[in-house]
């Protein structure tokens, strides 16, 4: 897994799957077919205010490769529009199936930072751990449990494995 750094806030996504394809950001861009920098919501600070990525966009962008893309999430829930405050948790994910599905496969894994922006990270599947690629830092490290991005300010909402 070859590093790739953000070239700013909005681009994690598109530089994780970058990361994982082993192609540049530009060429991801170019067949996404925009850089994620126009502003659509004015009033929000940076990023939040900016167009960003869609995991959809990268999913198109695999299928036109032949290659799938299979979200896992790490705890699935259902929200009702009636109660969005209160989720239903279903007993079908966890840490054993997430950690099943990381370490076994190749993609993009989804969380949160403490203050609550949506982040992207590549990952590499290595039977009982994986190595994680933040493109925000450039940074390549060892992941065997669920605290070892938590103590890295990332914390894991669900995965895209890439097949």
């Amino acid at each position: 897994m070859r590093p790739l750094k953000n070239p700013n806030t909005w681009s994690c996504l598109p530089t994780a799957f970058a990361i994982v394809l082993e192609v540049s950001l530009e060429a991801v861009l170019g067949i996404v077919g925009h850089d994620g920098s126009e502003i659509t919501h004015a009033g929000l600070p940076e990023p939040l205010c900016r167009r960003g990525f869609h995991p959809q966009e990268m999913i198109k962008m695999c299928l036109k490769d032949n290659l799938s893309v299979t979200p896992v999430e790490l705890y699935p829930q259902a929200v009702s529009k009636v109660s969005i405050t209160n989720p239903k948790l279903f007993n079908i994910g966890g840490w054993d199936w997430f950690s099943e599905n990381l370490f076994n496969s190749v993609g993009v894994v989804e969380c949160r930072t403490a203050a609550g922006l949506g982040h992207a990270m590549a990952y590499e599947g290595k039977e009982n751990h994986a190595l994680i690629c933040d493109p925000a830092t450039e940074e390549v490290f060892v992941f065997h449990k669920l605290s070892d991005a938590q103590h890295r300010d990332r914390f894991l909402v669900r995965l895209w494995r890439i097949v």
